[in-house]
């Protein structure tokens, strides 16, 4: 797993997430395997779920809408 740092609204920031993470909002990241999606934020690893958890996936997609709603 390399890191990589991320240009982000106007800041760069540190590498602190696995290259393949995909990033979801400012404070939320989430790495895809086959079985499942493992969310994070810069201190590590927050909760995962199979990626056919609808309900996990719907929580998560408010967590995000909220987060992006507080700018």
């Amino acid at each position: 797993m390399r890191l990589i740092s991320r240009y982000v609204a106007g800041t760069v920031e540190l590498p602190l997430l696995p290259e393949e993470a995909m990033t979801l909002g400012p404070r939320l990241a989430v790495v895809e395997t086959p079985e499942t999606l493992i969310f994070m934020n810069a201190s590590g690893p927050l909760m995962s779920c199979a990626r056919d958890d609808a309900a996990t996936k719907r929580f998560i997609g408010a967590v995000v809408m909220t987060q992006a709603g507080q700018g």
